[in-house]
């Protein structure tokens, strides 16, 4: 961005970047690293001539959102089942244990 007040052209640019960023991120794509993104203050009303690419951004970043929250649930959904096949048995105390009911005085 410029040196003094960002232009919407420069902010949409940016963000463009980032969704390119987070749709790397959520291929698999190693070693990428999302910076924090805030909208600028005062960039006024955003021009006429950028309302389609704004509403172009606004849709890819809708579509991606959808995307990465699918593979969350999915990933989520495998962590529960991970878990649940490996959850170890509770520990118990040889003074808690049970009495034997039955002794097999044959051996």
């Amino acid at each position: 961005m410029t040196g003094g007040r960002p232009t919407w052209a420069e902010v949409l640019d940016a963000m463009e970047r980032r969704l390119e960023k987070a749709q790397r991120i959520a291929a698999g794509e190693p070693d990428v690293y999302l910076d924090h993104f805030a909208l600028p203050d005062g960039l006024g009303p955003l021009p006429a001539a950028l309302a389609r690419r704004a509403e172009a951004l606004l849709e890819a970043t809708t579509q991606a959102e959808k995307l990465i929250e699918t593979d969350m649930a999915a990933v989520a959904d495998r962590l529960r089942i991970t878990a649940g096949a490996t959850r170890p048995t509770a520990l118990v105390r040889a003074d808690d244990r049970p009495a034997p009911r039955y002794f097999d005085r044959s051996v």
